[in-house]
């Protein structure tokens, strides 16, 4: 399954050369992330009433081409990898009009408790993931290769 959320390019989160600040690329993995459970699952309000929480575990972004202010962007996340206890998105951040891939990446996620213990996915939630689960756009592009080969 995909999720996409579009989102315009704001002032603030370009740098000095006009262009998104690298950093802020972060921050449009989250909002995709937060869009993406919210569209399948429930926003991440309901899982803190819990006392459960995705932290962050690792990163990685690919700038392809900049992205500028107020250019319209489109963030799609993906669910690609599921553990006992953790997960991975990925990400593609494509210009809205012209289609031009800025930006994929990825992130990975341990499930803690208020304490910061990490906690397994309850059955019923693992199993309610598992049917989101897709490929990586990197998965997909390699089987698209392979495929015109």
């Amino acid at each position: 399954m995909v999720s996409r959320v579009e989102r315009r390019v704001i002032f603030a989160e370009t740098d000095a050369m006009r262009i998104v600040y690298y950093a802020n690329y972060l921050q449009y993995f989250e909002i995709g992330r937060a869009e993406f459970f919210r569209e399948f699952l429930a926003p991440f309000t309901d899982y803190i009433d819990r006392g459960l929480y995705l932290a962050v575990t690792e990163t990685a972004v690919r700038y392809h081409k900049p992205a500028r202010y107020d250019d319209r962007l489109v963030i799609e996340t993906r669910l690609t990898r599921l553990g006992r206890a953790s997960l991975k998105m990925s990400y593609m951040i494509a210009h809205k009009e012209s289609k031009a891939l800025i930006s994929t990446g990825m992130t990975g996620h341990a499930l803690l408790d208020e304490e910061g213990r990490v906690l397994r996915f309850e059955k019923d939630f693992r199993e309610s993931l598992k049917v989101l689960l897709s490929d990586s756009p990197h998965d997909i592009a390699l089987k698209a290769r392979a495929r015109t080969a």
